[in-house]
């Protein structure tokens, strides 16, 4: 978020978040017993709704999460915490005009309360910006929580749960593991940023001996539907379950935290991890910018067999059942569909300022994207093994009710010439590059054989063709590197031209630069300049950040009869986390005559 400098007047901006709290909390037990109307109870320091099942306690007029009760049990929040740390938001904002950015927690100036029934509470939580404040985020807030009768049912909401209960986090079937706590994580050794530590004096011993980094538990977009956490005394369940992505930013393969260690639950909105500071919101004289950010569906559940099988399995079960009840209470629906390629690929129709609404087609390339809300789209797709993005040639305007039908759509792939050899798959990650064993001494358990292995902490990279184009460590600096390409080239074209390749699947202020049959001189053949800022490679949850591809032309007077050498020199040196990953590269002979 950026604010306009000075104290010059312009409009307000607004952002309305409506992030409403359905608490679906009907056990097998319960389920058909009859169910208490919801109650609402407001003092002058606290909001408090309550459905029987569930109370969730709000500042007043702040809209901080407080207190989260579930049946017999007070509060599964962090009690040890101030109010204002156990359930908030938070949004990253800065100035143009100003290095540094800002947090803003999003704490309210206002309480109102929307609705009041039997069947239905509904709460607005609220604050205006005032132009001539300095520093404060230029945005106006509203802050939604809704709680149901018989039902137990955000930036970032984030979510700190009492650490005596919940040890247990779950993020899918083969992501799951007992965590530690923020005792477990004091007095630790600091490994080479501040987010990882190796648990040195963990009370649990099997703990002791790993790394634990909250980058690690990071997933894509497309996979991040439910995650959460489980208490073993008392059985009960907590979850984050995100029924849409329509709200997401950065399509199927962005990706973002979940969970992490200290019960920390997350569900985020837009963010600049795996991205970038290019991704963000950017808004500047007086722009205007509307945008509505959930709802996100909590959801609280118990076993009493004692079983976190059967807890998970409840929870993915009700994720499934609010994806197919999405978009929920909006008055009307409407969708877009077309007629793809016979390729399995993935549709992400793109709002302005970057919000995006996605869905893969089916195997035939038919696609339909339902619930999109009324407004002006452009739309984009990928598909996997093939290089380049689809961009529509028009923006796409929604109205209510409207059915928008695209027919056919046609991509064609960037190619000048036939392939002459290729590096590994384009499906914009690094994944079929060289991922290492870690060393022994920086493990995270939980990534043992498993297919995501590229999440731990400590590798040799001097082997093969690693998956990270990092900088090498000589006589304590940085220095940059660059890896060689050797291949053998038969009749080469003189006169022709060659076009080489290179789609990137990460950059963090990297430099890639292209050099043909020589590596010293007056200057490369191509450069990027410097790129990127994910920092995929520092934050252990990437494979991938931000793509990007580019087109080298390469005449052929400089290619040679047999062998040739293509260098790829990542020239920022100095630091450890510079570089970059590489998605896919190839090499294309001339044009044949027509």
């Amino acid at each position: 978020m950026e604010k306009k400098g000075g104290r010059q007047r312009s409009t307000p901006r607004c952002l309305l978040i409506i992030l409403s709290f359905f608490f679906l909390l009907i056990t097998k037990n319960q389920a058909h017993r009859p169910s208490p109307p919801v109650k609402l109870h407001v003092t002058d320091q606290h909001v408090e709704i309550d459905n029987g099942i569930v109370r969730i306690t709000l500042s007043n007029p702040g809209g901080m999460i407080t207190s989260l009760g579930y049946k017999s049990i007070t509060n599964v929040l962090e009690y040890h915490l101030e109010e204002g740390r156990r359930g908030y938001y938070d949004i990253m904002w800065s100035r143009p005009d100003r290095n540094g950015s800002n947090l803003d927690t999003l704490d309210c100036r206002s309480f109102r309360i929307v609705a009041v029934t039997d069947d239905q509470v509904e709460v607005s939580f609220t604050k205006t910006w005032h132009h001539f404040l300095d520093g404060e985020l230029p945005l106006n807030i509203d802050k939604r929580y809704i709680v149901l009768r018989g039902s137990s049912g955000e930036a970032r909401i984030v979510f700190k749960l009492s650490q005596d209960m919940f040890h247990y986090m779950v993020i899918s079937d083969d992501k799951q593991r007992i965590m530690p706590t923020s005792i477990d994580r004091k007095g630790c050794y600091n490994l080479d940023y501040r987010e990882a530590v190796l648990l040195t004096n963990s009370s649990n011993p099997l703990l002791r001996g790993e790394v634990d980094d909250k980058y690690q538990y990071s997933c894509d977009n497309k996979d991040n539907h439910v995650h959460g956490w489980i208490s073993s005394n008392p059985h009960i369940g907590f979850w984050v379950i995100t029924p849409s992505d329509e709200f997401r930013a950065g399509g199927p393969i962005k990706q973002d935290i979940t969970s992490h260690a200290t019960s920390t639950s997350l569900a985020i909105f837009f963010s600049a991890h795996y991205a970038g500071a290019d991704f963000g919101v950017r808004l500047r004289n007086g722009e205007r910018w509307k945008k509505v950010f959930g709802p996100v569906f909590m959801y609280l559940n118990s076993d009493s067999t004692n079983n976190p099988n059967a807890i998970w399995a409840d929870a993915k079960n009700q994720a499934a059942q609010e994806t197919k009840k999405w978009p929920y209470d909006f008055p009307l629906k409407f969708s877009i569909s077309g007629i793809g390629t016979t390729w399995r690929s993935w549709i992400v129709a793109r709002e302005h300022k970057g919000l995006s609404i996605l869905d893969p087609n089916d195997e035939r390339g038919n696609f339909s994207i339902k619930g999109v809300r009324a407004g002006t789209y452009n739309l984009y797709a990928w598909v996997p093994g093939v290089i380049g993005d689809y961009k529509h040639h028009a923006n796409i305007t929604i109205q209510l009710g409207s059915q928008v039908v695209m027919g056919d759509i046609v991509y064609d792939p960037p190619r000048n010439g036939p392939t002459l050899w290729e590096i590994r798959i384009p499906d914009r990650t690094a994944a079929e590059f060289y991922v290492p064993d870690p060393t022994p001494h920086q493990v995270n358990r939980l990534y043992v054989n498993h297919t995501e292995k590229y999440r731990q902490y400590g590798y040799d990279y001097r082997r093969d063709w690693f998956f990270a184009h990092v900088n090498r460590q000589v006589k304590g600096s940085y220095v940059a590197t660059a890896w060689q390409v050797v291949f053998n080239a038969r009749r080469v074209l003189r006169r022709g031209s060659y076009t080489l390749r290179v789609a990137l699947a990460s950059a963090n202020f990297a430099e890639i630069q292209v050099w043909v049959n020589k590596h010293k001189g007056v200057g490369p053949h191509f450069s990027t300049g410097m790129i990127g800022g994910d920092n995929a490679i520092a934050r252990h949850g990437g494979i991938h950040g931000l793509y990007r591809l580019y087109n080298v032309n390469i005449s052929g007077s400089q290619l040679l009869e047999g062998r040739n050498i293509i260098y790829l020199r990542q020239a920022r040196g100095s630091l450890p986390f510079l570089g970059a990953m590489y998605d896919y590269i190839r090499l294309e002979a001339p044009p044949h005559p027509s």
